[in-house]
């Protein structure tokens, strides 16, 4: 779990994936410590979309969404924790990976006490308001705070350094994420849904057909509106319900029927 402004994360070893296991997890590790999010954004795991998250979501005030299938990028942050989580556990020796989980608490630490390139701050700064001190600092003698001697002042100045530090964080993170559009724009293609326009939409399931599976639907589907403002569109198939779909799963149908023509010519 990760808080997508400061970064600062959670990771909660369980024995199994179930709904109430999640929603345990969640409401004994972040709400009753740091209180209600606004949004709880996740996959679409079975736990995190199951009716109890949703009543527990219900209950505290919190809008839950979720990412399109097959498109973790709709949650590149938590992945991308996640990502760096894993490298820091596979840089334990095969002993201590065996008890991985009698480890995850310090790498947590580590992970929430350094500087996070997203916002040019360390997470727990963010979320806590001062530098936490660390066992280094305890070694070396470092006094992470300068003694108060006007409490009123102290306040004035750690509210200033601290709307400073959002507003920097904010900036930093405006800038990587336009810089990260740009990278991904460099590769996309526009394509805008018509209603009654006849796509192709990437098939993920493939029964063992292995590298000679197509990739795309056997039969077309119907696209019934483009979501406006986003980058998804309601389509419709001839047995299945209407399903929202990420663009970049979505082909035109002329397209593959012109390649399908020229190859049988």
């Amino acid at each position: 779990m990760t808080d997508l402004f400061t970064r600062y994360a959670w990771a909660v070893p369980t024995k199994d994936q179930t709904a109430q296991t999640a929603v345990h997890a969640l409401w004994a590790h972040v709400i009753q410590t740091f209180g209600c999010p606004t949004r709880l954004h996740s996959d679409r795991g079975g736990s995190f979309e199951s009716a109890l998250m949703y009543q527990l979501c219900k209950c505290y005030g919190i809008t839950k969404s979720k990412t399109t299938p097959y498109h973790p990028a709709g949650n590149g942050g938590v992945e991308r924790m996640n990502q760096t989580l894993l490298h820091m556990l596979r840089s334990l020796e095969s002993e201590r990976q065996q008890r991985w989980p009698e480890y995850l608490p310090e790498l947590l630490q580590a992970y929430n006490n350094t500087v996070h390139s997203a916002t040019g701050y360390a997470p727990s700064y963010l979320m806590f308001g001062r530098h936490l001190r660390q066992p280094v600092d305890l070694n070396l003698g470092v006094e992470r705070e300068s003694p108060c001697h006007d409490l009123g002042g102290w306040v004035k100045d750690h509210h200033q350094k601290l709307s400073f530090a959002y507003e920097m964080a904010r900036k930093k993170m405006r800038a990587a994420a336009t810089q990260n559009k740009r990278a991904y724009d460099r590769s996309a293609r526009a394509l805008p849904l018509v209603p009654g326009e006849r796509v192709w939409i990437r098939d993920r399931n493939r029964q063992g057909q292995g590298k000679l599976h197509p990739g795309w639907s056997s039969e077309p589907y119907v696209v019934v509106e483009e979501v406006t403002g986003t980058v998804t569109g309601k389509i419709w198939g001839d047995v299945t319900q209407w399903k929202i779909v990420f663009l970049c799963f979505v082909l035109d149908w002329t397209v593959c029927w012109c390649i399908v023509s020229i190859l049988v010519a």
